[in-house]
C-alpha cells in the first residue's frame, strides 16, 4: 500500500469540484434557474428535493463496487452525471430538470463512497485523515471557485451555460479516470471477492450518528438567510459576503483535519469537532447580537460541523475494510437522509417560530445524539476487544 501521486490528487479534486457545484449551485441560483425554467420558485426547491432523495440510493451501490473495482464507482458517477447534463439540455422543462438534478444526486451518490473507498484502500490508516482531508477540499472549493465562475457565465451568457461547462469538464474527467489504476489492495487479489459481507449491528450506531450530525447542521443551514434577513435587515449582496465568510470556515475545518487528523487521532478529533458542534449551537443565540458577531458564530459553527463531517470519512472507512464501499455508501446515505430531514424540519420549526433559539436547541439535541451513538459504538467495540482478548 502506498499513497497518491499528486496528478492523481489533483484529478480527483477536481472532479470533485464539478460534482459539487452541480449539487451546490441550486443554493444561490434557484430563483435564476426557476426563472429560466418558467416554473415558480416554490417548485424550483423541489429540485434539491428529489437531489437529495436521489442519495438515498447510494447503498444499492457499495456492495457491487467492493466486488468489482473502485474506480468502476467513480466512473459511473461521473457517467451519471454526464447523462443528466444531457438530458437537461435536450429541452429544458420542469419535469426535464427533475429528471436531471435527480441524476446529479444519484452521481454524487455513487462516486463519494467509490472515491473514498478508492482513496482508503490506497493509502494506510496512519495519512488516511490527510489524504481524505485533501480530496474533502473540494467541497469549500467548489464554492469558491464554482460559485463565482457560474455567475460571470450566467450573467454574461445565459443561465445554462454553467451545466454546459460542468458537462465538459465532466467528459475530461471521466477520460482520465479511465487511466487510473486499482488500488493495489483490489490488484493483489486475484478475482473480486464474492463473499457476502453483514455488517455488524453496531454499524449501524455509526449511521445514526452521521444522520443526526447531518440533520443538525441541515436545520440550521436552510434557515440561517433568512434569520439574517429578520434580525438583522441584511440584504442579497451581505448575504453572499456572509457566505464567503462561511466558507472559509468550511475551508479552515478541511484543513484543520488535513494537517492535524492523523497526528491528534481520527477518534479524538471526531469528538472534539461534535462537542464543538454542540456548543456552537448552544452558544449561537445568544452571541449573535450583531450582525458581526452572528456571522462569526455561523462560521464556527461551520468550522466545527466540517471537522466533524470531514474526520467522519477516514474513521468510517476502517470500519470493515473488506466491505469499505459499501459501508461508506451506507454512510453516504445516512448523511444524505440527516441533510433531507433537516431540509424539512429547519422551515416548519422557521415557520411556526421565527426564531433561532428554537432551531438551535433542535440542533443541540440532535448533535447530543449523534455523540451518544458515537459512545454507544466505541463501549460495543471496547467490549469486544476485551472478549476477544480473553478467548486468546
Amino acid at each position: 500500500m502506498k499513497n497518491l501521486s499528486t496528478k492523481t490528487y489533483i484529478l480527483i479534486i477536481l472532479t470533485r469540484i464539478n460534482l459539487n457545484l452541480s449539487y451546490r449551485i441550486l443554493y444561490p441560483f434557484l430563483p435564476s434557474i426557476s426563472r429560466g425554467l418558467g416554473i415558480p420558485f416554490e417548485q424550483g426547491a423541489l429540485l434539491a428535493s428529489i437531489r437529495s432523495i436521489a442519495g438515498l440510493l447510494s447503498p444499492l451501490f457499495g456492495r457491487y463496487f467492493d466486488k468489482h473495482g473502485h474506480k468502476l464507482g467513480m466512473l459511473g458517477g461521473i457517467g451519471v452525471l454526464i447523462i443528466g447534463i444531457l438530458i437537461f439540455f435536450g429541452h429544458p422543462t420542469f419535469w426535464i430538470a427533475f429528471i436531471s438534478f435527480g441524476c446529479f444526486g444519484l452521481a454524487k451518490a455513487i462516486y463519494d463512497p467509490s472515491v473514498q473507498a478508492y482513496v482508503s484502500s490506497s493509502v494506510p490508516y496512519s495519512i488516511r485523515a490527510r489524504a481524505l482531508g485533501i480530496i474533502e477540499l473540494s467541497w469549500s472549493g467548489s464554492w469558491f471557485i464554482g460559485i463565482p465562475m457560474s455567475a460571470i457565465l450566467m450573467d454574461k451568457i445565459n443561465w445554462k451555460a454553467p451545466f454546459a461547462l460542468i458537462g465538459i469538464i465532466a467528459a475530461v474527467v471521466f477520460i482520465l479516470t479511465l487511466r487510473l489504476p486499482e488500488p493495489a489492495t483490489l490488484q493483489d487479489q486475484n478475482k473480486p471477492n464474492t463473499i457476502k459481507i453483514r455488517m455488524p449491528l453496531k454499524v449501524f450506531l455509526i449511521l445514526a450518528m452521521s444522520f443526526f450530525m447531518m440533520l443538525s447542521n441541515e436545520n440550521i443551514v436552510v434557515v440561517y438567510g433568512a434569520w439574517m434577513e429578520k434580525a438583522f435587515k441584511v440584504k442579497l449582496l451581505s448575504l453572499g459576503f456572509i457566505s464567503l465568510v462561511i466558507g472559509m470556515g468550511e475551508l479552515a475545518g478541511e484543513l484543520v483535519v488535513t494537517t492535524m487528523g492523523d497526528r491528534i487521532g481520527k477518534r479524538k478529533l471526531l469528538c472534539v469537532g461534535l462537542i464543538g458542534l454542540a456548543l456552537s449551537y448552544l452558544l449561537l443565540p445568544f452571541i449573535a447580537k450583531t450582525r458581526i458577531t452572528a456571522t462569526a458564530g455561523l462560521a464556527v459553527m461551520f468550522f466545527f460541523s466540517e471537522v466533524s463531517i470531514v474526520t467522519s470519512f477516514p474513521y468510517v472507512s476502517e470500519i470493515l475494510p473488506k466491505a469499505r464501499a459499501q459501508i461508506l455508501s451506507a454512510n453516504y446515505a445516512s448523511a444524505i437522509g440527516g441533510r433531507l430531514v433537516g431540509s424539512f424540519t429547519g422551515p416548519w420549526l422557521w415557520h411556526f417560530f421565527s426564531s433561532m433559539h428554537v432551531a438551535s436547541a433542535v440542533s443541540f439535541v440532535c448533535v447530543v445524539l449523534s455523540i451518544s451513538f458515537l459512545l454507544c459504538y466505541w463501549h460495543l467495540s471496547l467490549k469486544r476487544e476485551k472478549r476477544f482478548k480473553l478467548n486468546k
